[in-house]
């Protein structure tokens, strides 16, 4: 709208107000503005720059023809975020031609948005239209909202919206993340008689006081209104007279462009509109400047659009239909001829070509067998439904038919795969094209866990696959997926996989030396030698794992980023049961560096639960600390937009159990064991659980501890995983023989089958038999630990040394008291220096039961911080505790359950000596600034 900004004085004021606050405090916040067509939303955010520093503010607006094609509304955001950083995360994942295949995985476009706004610094994010915004978008601004918010970045989001189904979800989705006073909805109601008036006489200066006050009168208050009725000889709210009355000036040139801005209904760039309709540059311009004079249409940046929507309404009901038809057939095919690989644009010309009645199969053909990186799924109900509406009998019908199928693959949306491969397998045509339809079919019905189904479609596509080498490792990789996962048959499916990985690797030389499909090949090769590498973790052959993922690691660089990130993974893993925690250390720290480069959301959990684990049995606390809270972080911001496999059943709760809150981490073991549907997952929480009350409370929990021994095996049994019980076993072992019952970790150790490879398990196994030889008392219990010490050195296990020790350090107390005292000595100050303190308590203890004093001073000169006599853990509640955080509040933003957070904050008012949270808050703020480091 043109003319000056009256009114909206407290509106302005209150997103002043929520910028200013959310910028200075380090926090999220969100504004919603309501209104009706005419309120003048639009208006009002264009005064939003003026409050917050300049550069600051990014905009996005929804059109209601883009409004299901995914990311279209955040097609500026992203332009303007490569802009700042042409070589950050962003520019990958949108620019054409990256290289990717398949639809792009929006997780990793919301991911890297979040980390460009995180370097980017306090951001205003607005959002006009929010009503004509395609869900791709609207998920976007969700996320980085959920993000800011967790991050305790400045970000303000205003969304401008008229009342709608995605306002509403997007405004309970905003007060579920954001506390209250953080979210604000504002409803633009009609300006007050003084505002209207200055108002009126702004645009039309010759008014008189009482006209102005009837155009008022007449607008109703509404700024649209105003601004047509202050400009028109007629005080009629008729806009369809009013753009009439404006247009006639303007002649048959402005009547036509005028409808062709009302059909596209978004910003065109003056080069375009010369494209579409063929006319001069000149005469373009003098036509856009005639409607332009008349305040039908704006111009901006080289682009023009129509002045408002309700001008555009206006126009398009009194366009006839088949005038109408004929320019949505001109856009259709103007957007098809420059749209080159522009997906965004193509399914906007499908659109148009559909509203216009123009055949749509080859257009349609066209994106289903384009890379599909921006087809989501509102574009495969419309390609599924041309699809349908194709003669069986017409020669691309089954291309289009297959494409969709395969988007619905790749999309994830694996009840209507099943249905569109199971159609495209059932046709008369080509027996080895029918026989991948119904490798398709099989892979969708496993996804679903369709066991019949995925069966009868498996059996279907071998039966076809003769004569093609590629489908013949195909369809043995598929029979080992179903042995393994919907069958838990670890043999059949070593069987199956060992006969897939011999048929790949023969492929090259297949058919007499002929080339075949190079991506096919790939494909297969990689689905064979990925599910081998699985099989060979199921059966605890760390060497043959190593072997599998290294070929998989070289097959997949280059090819396909997120296969060769889990074969890093994989490798990794071997290394690590190998008793190589080094070397494996080293391969995860090159993996999480990749992931975090290629912008890999879900193989970031993946990698942070391999190399958090081998940090953790290292006694590198604090880094595993810190792969551990990037991970929760991360898979905070995922919940809500694609549910993962939860980050670590375990590895959170391992953490605060080595490092002094174990009562704390056992409960939440508990609670994680009884809440993990997967056996595969439960049973890591039955294992540590009884692992750690056999060491800290063997006779309390004897019951608990029998109970989780039991659950580990059996949960062990059920994912059909030997590696997986063999450690359930041995682990389990040396609990019961630290409750006294030596015979019962006999029988669990004489159960247990290791590969001679499997260094790892050997050494919990030689744990458990030192155990054993302890419970009972036997002289060669101190050489057994000896021993134990020793491997787990070797294998850098120093958590599992120290406990060792302990344990060595009971066993000599009988008859060398001196070299108990001197072995408890030894692991208290490894366990210190490691910050392992709940292992340090324990010596500590034992050394007292020997007489000896282990209190030590700490200096008390006002100089020195209170908090360093704190863990790490406890030094940050207490700080958010100082701050005036609730114990909610504090266990939302550590990830902690409330109960720990509860033994927390008692833990540091006993170590400060006070007795509240406002006696805390004051010895924190008489504490001294740390020390200046200068530059």
């Amino acid at each position: 709208m043109s003319g000056s900004f009256f009114g909206r004085v407290a509106e302005v004021a209150a997103l002043g107000g929520l910028c200013e606050a959310a910028f200075a405090n380090g926090t999220a916040a969100a504004a919603m503005v309501f209104g009706e067509p005419g309120s003048g939303k639009s208006r009002l955010l264009a005064e939003l720059p003026a409050l917050v520093a300049p550069g600051a503010v990014i905009a996005m607006a929804g059109f209601e023809p883009e409004r299901d094609v995914p990311f279209a509304a955040s097609r500026g955001l992203l332009e303007h975020l490569r802009g700042e950083k042409p070589d950050g995360a962003v520019d990958p994942l949108v620019r054409a031609g990256s290289g990717d295949s398949g639809p792009l995985e929006p997780v990793r476009v919301f991911e890297a948005v979040h980390r460009a706004l995180a370097e980017r610094g306090p951001t205003l994010l607005v959002v006009d239209d929010l009503h004509w915004v395609d869900d791709m978008s609207v998920a976007l601004v969700n996320y980085v909202v959920r993000a800011a918010d967790s991050g305790h970045r400045s970000l303000v989001v205003v969304l401008a919206s008229r009342h709608s189904d995605v306002a509403a979800r997007v405004t309970e989705s905003l007060r579920r993340v954001l506390e209250p006073g953080r979210v604000i909805e504002i409803e633009l109601g009609p300006l007050d008689r003084e505002d209207a008036v200055r108002l009126a006489r702004d645009l039309a200066p010759r008014l008189t006081e009482q006209r102005a006050v009837d155009v008022w009168a007449t607008a109703g208050g509404s700024p649209f209104w105003l601004q047509l009725l202050a400009t028109s000889e007629h005080l009629a709210v008729d806009a369809g007279r009013i753009v009439s009355d404006r247009l006639r000036p303007c002649g048959v040139d402005g009547e036509e462009l005028l409808a062709l801005l009302a059909i596209v209904a978004r910003p065109l760039p003056i080069e375009d509109v010369v494209d579409v309709q063929s006319w001069r540059r000149a005469r373009v311009e003098r036509t856009v400047t005639s409607l332009e004079r008349s305040g039908l249409v704006l111009r901006r940046a080289g682009s023009v659009a129509v002045a408002h929507d309700l001008i555009q309404q206006a126009v398009l009901r009194a366009l006839p239909p088949e005038r109408a038809r004929r320019i949505h057939r001109r856009l259709g095919t103007w957007l098809q001829e420059m749209a080159g690989d522009d997906e965004q644009r193509l399914l906007e010309a499908l659109e148009h070509q559909h509203l216009g009645g123009a055949p749509t199969v080859e257009l349609a053909t066209r994106l289903v067998s384009s890379s599909r990186r921006y087809l989501g799924v509102a574009a495969l109900s419309r390609l599924a439904s041309i699809a349908d509406a194709v003669d069986p009998a017409s020669a691309g019908t089954q291309r289009i038919r297959e494409g969709v199928a395969s988007l619905a693959s790749d999309l994830g949306q694996h009840e209507e795969a099943l249905r569109r491969w199971s159609e495209c397998s059932s046709t008369d045509r080509d027996p080895a094209e029918s026989a991948r339809a119904s490798l398709r079919a099989s892979e969708a019905a496993l996804q679903l866990v369709r066991r019949r189904e995925a069966w009868i479609h498996w059996q279907r596509a071998r039966d076809g696959a003769s004569g093609d080498a590629i489908l013949d490792v195909e369809t043995l990789a598929q029979e080992a997926a179903l042995h393994k996962f919907l069958e838990h048959r670890p043999d059949a499916a070593q069987v199956a996989a060992a006969r897939a990985l011999s048929a790949a690797r023969a492929l090259p030389a297949a058919r007499g030396g002929a080339q075949l499909d190079e991506v096919r090949r790939r494909r297969a090769l990689l689905r064979a030698l990925f599910m081998a590498a699985e099989v060979a973790l199921l059966f605890g052959d760390p060497n043959e794992m190593l072997e599998l993922a290294e070929e998989l690691a070289i097959t997949s660089a280059g090819f396909d980023d997120s296969v060769h990130i889990r074969a890093l993974v994989e490798g990794a893993v071997a290394l690590r049961f190998l008793g190589n925690n080094r070397d494996a250390e080293a391969r995860l720290r090159h993996a999480w560096d990749e992931v975090h480069h290629k912008v890999l959301p879900q193989r970031t959990l993946e990698v942070g639960v391999a190399l958090g684990n081998v940090l953790v049995s290292m006694g590198r606390f604090d880094e595993a600390d810190a792969v551990v809270r990037e991970c929760l972080a991360l898979g905070t911001r995922l919940e809500e937009f694609r549910p993962s496999r939860a980050f670590a059943v375990v590895l959170p709760y391992q953490l605060e159990l080595f490092r002094g809150d174990w009562r704390g981490a056992v409960e939440t073991l508990r609670a994680a064991a009884a809440a993990e549907p997967d056996p595969h997952y439960r049973q890591h929480a039955h294992r540590e659980r009884a692992t750690a009350l056999a060491r800290l409370d063997p006779h309390d929990a004897a019951q608990e501890i029998r109970e989780a021994v039991v659950a580990a095996v059996e949960d062990a049994e059920a994912a059909g995983c030997r590696r997986c019980q063999a450690e359930a076993l041995v682990r389990g072992a040396e609990a019961l023989a630290r409750l006294g019952d030596p015979d019962g970790a006999c029988s669990l150790v004489a159960r247990a089958e290791i590969s001679p490879s499997d260094a790892h398990n050997r050494f919990w196994r030689q744990r458990a038999e030192a155990a054993i030889l302890t419970a009972r008392g036997a002289a060669g219990s101190v050489a057994a630990l000896r021993a134990v010490i020793v491997e787990a050195e070797r294998q850098d296990l120093n958590v599992e040394a120290v406990w060792a020790e302990l344990d060595l350090a009971t066993a000599q107390a009988g008859s060398d008291r001196t070299g108990a005292i001197a072995t408890l000595r030894h692991a208290g100050a490894a366990a210190e220096a490691m910050m392992a303190t709940t292992a340090q308590r324990v010596a500590e203890q034992l050394l007292r039961s020997h007489g000896v004093r282990t209190w030590r001073r700490h200096a008390t000169a006002a100089s020195v911080d209170p908090l360093a006599t704190l863990t790490g853990r406890e030094r940050e509640i207490a700080l958010l505790v100082s701050a005036g955080s609730t114990n909610p509040e504090i266990a939302s933003t550590v990830f902690l359950s409330r109960k720990t957070v509860e033994r927390h904050v008692s833990n540091i008012f006993a170590k400060l000596g006070v007795r509240n949270r406002a006696e805390l808050a004051a010895v924190i703020t008489r504490r001294p600034a740390p020390p200046s480091t200068g530059d």
